[in-house]
């Protein structure tokens, strides 16, 4: 489901952190509104909902922002750029924050969108493959992304399946079709509500196998992420923003149907059941103990000490400096 191609453009970052180059001073809309930028981790779908439900209900404009939402050509960058001042926010992957901090990018964790992982593994109902360990002598294909091939090793060592007793295909993007095609009998790094809700649409039955319940982490899919000049400068900037946010969700929650309505604009390209069954199967994953889009240091925690395991960072970054409560209203 995510776009994942890890070609960082390092020296380009690192210049804009030297000299600040990437960041821009606040602008102002001609109707005095703050102008901010919210980058996306992919077309503008359920989890995206409460953004584009706070700009049409006015919930920004109430808050003085004029937010601008777009979907980068790489999401994989997206921590790095929020850091040097691009965007003023951006959805982003755990990982992928943890990783950019233990580069020296000073990007935190704003809130959390959705509260467990969406990512799968995904087989035919056919194939009769329903458990990791049936993984066996099989060929499964994957984004290639480090942390979906931590993912993969963990839950198969977990399920008695060794490296080496299965074949692994990188894909890319394309996942779906080559399960659809037979050329692979797994797929890794598909999201259940994207890939599985258009597969089953489209009247192919599928078996979901939870990375959480085989040993991975229970993780938060998405999360907002600014940088740490933003909280050091601008605390109500981020109060606002997530002030809004929250009330976007709000509207989601109480006015589904008007909420497919908002998404289908803003992606006509898709198609209404599905964007309607996607949010109907994960505001579930939306509503979270202790208050809308709030964070829990156990999370990052056991994220963290899976990726020092699994040997994607060398060091133990201390979990609560990588995300915050504060701005949540």
């Amino acid at each position: 489901m995510h776009i994942h191609t890890r070609n960082w453009s390092m020296l380009l970052l690192a210049t804009c952190l030297l000299s600040g180059a990437c960041s821009k001073p606040p602008t102002r809309s001609a109707s005095g509104l703050r102008e901010v930028r919210l980058r996306l981790d992919w077309t503008p779908w359920a989890p995206h909902a409460a953004f584009y439900a706070a700009e049409d209900q006015g919930f920004f404009r109430e808050e003085g922002l004029k937010v601008h939402m777009y979907v980068p050509p790489d999401p994989e960058t997206t921590t790095k750029l929020v850091a040097t001042g691009q965007d003023e926010f951006g959805i982003s992957y755990m990982t992928d924050t943890i990783l950019a901090r233990e580069q020296g990018f000073k990007v935190v964790s704003l809130a959390a969108l959705i509260d467990h992982p969406l990512n799968c593994i995904m087989t035919l109902k056919a194939s009769g493959i329903d458990a990791p360990a049936r993984l066996k002598g099989k060929t499964i294909g994957s984004t290639g992304v480090p942390s979906d091939l931590a993912f993969l090793d963990g839950v198969l060592s977990r399920s008695g399946v060794s490296k080496g007793s299965y074949r692994l295909v990188n894909l890319g993007f394309n996942l779906a079709p080559a399960l659809k095609s037979h050329k692979v009998d797994a797929i890794l790094g598909a999201y259940w509500p994207w890939e599985g809700i258009n597969m089953e649409q489209e009247g192919y039955e599928i078996n979901v196998i939870k990375l959480q319940d085989y040993g991975v982490p229970d993780y938060y899919e998405l999360i907002i992420v600014c940088r740490q000049d933003l909280i050091d400068k601008e605390p109500a900037l981020l109060r606002s923003f997530l002030k809004a946010a929250v009330k976007g969700q709000a509207f989601v929650r109480e006015h589904p149907d008007r909420a497919v309505e908002i998404l289908h604009r803003a992606s006509p390209e898709l198609k209404v059941n599905f964007l309607a069954a996607s949010l109907r199967k994960m505001l579930p994953l939306m509503e979270f103990r202790g208050g809308q889009f709030r964070q829990e240091e156990k999370k990052w925690s056991e994220m963290i000490s899976f990726m020092r395991v699994s040997g994607l960072i060398k060091t133990r970054p201390p979990a609560n400096t990588a995300f915050t409560n504060e701005f949540l209203p």
